[in-house]
């Protein structure tokens, strides 16, 4: 599978963009937008190059995505489904064959999948509302409340907390209805 415009539009809205090389608050090395391997202390780029990097870290995590979870599954995920994980990739750097996510996806229980999504808010084991607000945002990705013209200008024109939270109480709604 290929990743849509929504990973890069999302990926972009939670990370901003920074031109010179910064740790991030889990204490990685980046630049770009969020831009982590072979960066340099001291490093400096343009916008331009910060897209370049963009560009292949969506290609790199696709391909990440679909070796380490699109192959091994019974089924296919769907356009959302896949953009969410390699939004989660891209923050996370990978999704551990060990994880319950993993397991879930592994066993088809998206519903479990989403709720174990959710649960990447943490860096250095304390919790992130940054993160929180990502998860959420890629749960709607996960489950296709995300889709439509007027959402995408939701994602592309950044994620504000009163439509995150709209949102995000569609997906409790899907989520209790999933668990009856």
């Amino acid at each position: 599978m290929i990743a849509s415009e929504n990973v890069g539009i999302l990926h972009k809205s939670f990370e901003g963009l920074v031109l010179k090389a910064s740790r991030c608050p889990a204490g990685q090395l980046t630049i770009g937008y969020g831009h982590a391997r072979g960066v340099k202390e001291g490093a400096v780029i343009t916008k331009e190059q910060a897209n370049q990097f963009l560009e292949q870290d969506i290609n790199h995590y696709s391909a990440y995505i679909n070796e380490s979870i699109v192959k091994k599954l019974g089924y296919e995920l769907t356009q959302g489904q896949f953009d969410a994980l390699v939004s989660l990739a891209m923050n996370i750097g990978r999704i551990s064959p060990t994880s319950k996510l993993y397991e879930a996806l592994i066993n088809q229980n998206l519903v479990k999948a989403v709720e174990q999504l959710l649960l990447y808010s943490k860096s250095n084991g304390a919790y992130m509302l940054g993160l929180h607000r990502r998860r959420f945002a890629e749960a709607l990705l996960f489950t296709g409340m995300i889709v439509n013209e007027a959402d995408k200008g939701f994602i592309r024109n950044g994620i504000s907390h009163i439509e995150l939270n709209q949102k995000g109480m569609e997906l409790l709604k899907w989520y209790e209805k999933e668990q009856q």
